[in-house]
């Protein structure tokens, strides 16, 4: 665990603290769990950093600059993760949520991926992330991304080959108006090396 707290006198009297202690276990030869949290306050604001702009003391300083260290001082946050791992010979997956509570924006992120090696030099692999995310102002948004990648890499040959597909969907809601984007990209590379002084990408 580490708690911090941070001073600059006199102009920014700010003090906050934060503690983030994590942990990862391992469970037999293939399991491995890691979670943790993450916490940021403000303890002590002497500076106003919170209150009308119009009241501050700049004392020098520009009164509305953010603190250089920590959260600002509206923005507060506590965050938590926790994740699974499991992984064999020839193949891995891992899964992973995480949660972040702020004052100006909440959000929940999911994350799970899967690889296999197929043989020498030939991998393939896919991933999901999730995000949502809601801000204090009432709008919010949503992002999927679905990922599948391979990898033909053998030991003995001229060519390499590498491909990612990406199933992309967003969507934001800004109360005033709603942005829906869908998205397929593919993304190939090809790379031939005849010899050592010779490659074509």
């Amino acid at each position: 665990m580490q708690i911090h707290e941070h001073r600059v006198e006199p102009a920014d009297a700010e003090q906050f603290e934060r503690a983030a202690p994590a942990q990862r276990l391992q469970w037999g030869e293939h399991w491995s769990f890691d979670f943790g949290v993450d916490r940021e306050y403000t303890l002590e604001n002497e500076a106003g950093l919170n209150d009308d702009p119009d009241d501050r003391d700049p004392g020098g300083f520009n009164p509305d600059a953010p603190p250089i260290v920590g959260a600002q001082g509206d923005n507060d946050f506590a965050s938590g993760f926790f994740g699974i791992r499991h992984n064999r010979s020839v193949w891995e997956a891992s899964t992973r949520a995480e949660v972040r509570k702020s004052d100006r924006e909440d959000q929940l992120n999911f994350l799970a991926g899967y690889a296999h090696q197929l043989s020498d030099g030939t991998i393939v692999s896919s991933q999901l992330q999730f995000l949502n995310s809601e801000r204090a102002d009432g709008s919010n948004s949503i992002s999927f991304d679905l990922r599948v990648a391979g990898a033909l890499q053998p030991t003995e040959g001229d060519w390499t080959f590498l491909n990612r597909l990406d199933f992309v969907v967003t969507e934001t809601d800004s109360l005033v108006f709603v942005v829906r984007e869908r998205k397929l990209v593919n993304n190939l590379a090809a790379n031939f090396k005849p010899n050592a002084r010779n490659q074509l990408a």
